[in-house]
This record gives structure tokens, C-alpha cells and sequence, in this order.
């Protein structure tokens, strides 16, 4: 029975335009095309995947490499993802730029030293405090995982960016 309601999973996934959707409708995709374990998922390596002759080489249990076949539909999925929504995860500052409802200035939010900084950036415009925020805030190393840990409100935790995700996390997403 399929109504107007039930739409499949990966679907309704690929409508969401946000970084973390479009991470995680690639995530899926990979997982349910591929047939890739959890973990292989949560290691997958950028330099793992071949567009071009079509594979992504994986080592599983027992550290047994394996290659998969990319289908078309799913090369298309992560040749978006690899060259538009990836960088832009992986290269987020690792703080906030805001404005409370009775703020005068954008204040900035951001880590150093393992302990959160806020401050009042003086700034008028919400430009002015994300360079100030630029100057300022550390800058997460590029990890050379497919799918990196990103929160989707540009979270103060330390080493954010670039990182694998857990696999605790991909059960989230699922």
C-alpha cells in the first residue's frame, strides 16, 4: 500500500537541502547500494572512492580489503556531495556568530584553549562579526574521512570538523 504519505526513505532524504541532509542522503545511499557495513560507512577515506573506474575499496573484517561497484545513480549522489557539500563541512569555523533579541552587537562564540569564548564583536553587521570570527576562531584539520562529523548549528566542540563519524552516529541518521 503506497499513499501520498509513504514516500521511500531515500527520497524524502534527498529532498532536504542542508549540508547535514546532504551528508546524510549520501551516507545512506552509499551504505544501501554498496552494501557497506556500518563501520567500512563510518572510515570510508575520500582517497577510497574512484569516480572514475567506479569503486570504492573498503577494508572489512578481519582487515580484508574488498573492492564495491559504484552504481551510476550513486556516483552521481557522491560526486555532488565530495565536491560541493563536503568542503563546505569540513572548512566551517568552529564557533557561532549571533545576535540576542536585546543584543546591541553581533556577539561571537567560539573555542580556544579547550574553554568557550563569547564575545561582543562590536561589530554592525553579521559580516563584520563572522571576520572577526575568521581572525579569531581555530580552524578544524581536514580529516580525510567521505562522511565527517558536522553539527548543523555550527557547534563550539573541539575537533568538529574533518572528523569520522561514530558509528553510534550513523544509527542516529538511520
Amino acid at each position: 500500500m503506497n499513499t501520498n504519505d509513504e514516500r521511500p526513505v531515500i527520497e524524502v532524504l534527498g529532498r532536504d537541502e542542508s549540508l547535514i541532509g546532504r551528508r546524510d542522503h549520501c551516507l545512506v545511499c552509499t551504505g544501501l547500494y554498496c552494501g557497506l557495513r556500518v563501520e567500512e560507512l563510518a572510515t570510508l577515506k575520500v582517497y577510497d572512492v574512484d569516480l572514475e573506474a567506479g569503486v570504492l575499496r573498503v577494508v572489512g573484517k578481519g582487515d580484508k580489503e574488498r573492492e564495491l561497484y559504484i552504481v551510476p545513480r550513486l556516483a552521481a549522489i557522491l560526486r555532488a556531495y565530495l565536491t560541493t557539500t563536503r568542503p563546505l563541512l569540513v572548512t566551517r569555523l568552529m564557533g557561532a556568530v549571533y545576535q540576542g533579541p536585546t543584543d546591541r552587537y553581533w556577539r561571537a562564540a567560539y573555542v580556544k584553549d579547550g574553554r568557550r569564548v563569547d564575545v561582543s564583536t562590536r561589530g554592525r553587521t553579521e559580516e563584520e562579526a563572522r571576520a572577526f570570527l575568521a581572525r579569531v576562531a581555530e580552524q578544524p584539520p581536514e580529516g580525510p574521512y567521505v562522511f565527517v562529523n558536522a553539527n548543523a548549528r555550527n557547534s563550539h566542540r573541539l575537533h568538529r570538523g574533518g572528523q569520522a563519524l561514530a558509528t553510534r552516529s550513523l544509527s542516529y541518521v538511520v
